[in-house]
């Protein structure tokens, strides 16, 4: 539980995934001498951001995506979706653009035109990027 929750708190949206690759490629490198098979590790530019790793002669492999749905702000912290997420208000958005950390929440300012804003005390960069917040049960249990 603790490998998923420094995951989900990397920002990584969809275009922006290096932050995620890095961190797993990392994460492999420190752990794999602890595992009793040890994978051979493909990644780089002809892969993009896929990282492979066999395990000897595998007949199944498994295909995950590393990014982040989110957002990007346009003018007057209107919202574009990246990917297809599910928005109510009131959900909290975090980021960082070069003013500093951002923390805010969904707002709709008119139900009729169907766009979204961000409720944040200054305009935000054009661009940035923004992530829904990590919100887990802090109950110990399941964080073992």
């Amino acid at each position: 539980m603790k490998l998923l929750k420094k995951m989900c708190n990397i920002h990584a949206p969809s275009g922006e995934e290096n932050n995620m690759k890095n961190f797993l490629l990392e994460h492999i490198e420190e752990k794999k001498n602890h595992w009793k098979v040890k994978p051979a590790l493909h990644f780089g530019d002809d892969f993009q951001d896929n990282i492979i790793m066999v395990f000897g002669e595998p007949r199944t492999a498994v295909f995950a995506h590393i990014d982040s749905i989110g957002f990007t702000v346009k003018y007057n912290n209107e919202l574009i979706k990246i990917g297809g997420p599910d928005i109510n208000e009131d959900i909290v958005l975090v980021g960082k653009d070069s003013k500093g950390e951002i923390e805010g929440k969904i707002i709709k300012k008119d139900e009729e035109s169907q766009k979204i804003f961000i409720d944040f005390n200054r305009e935000i960069d054009r661009g940035t990027s923004l992530t829904f917040k990590v919100n887990f049960r802090e109950d110990e249990k399941f964080i073992q």
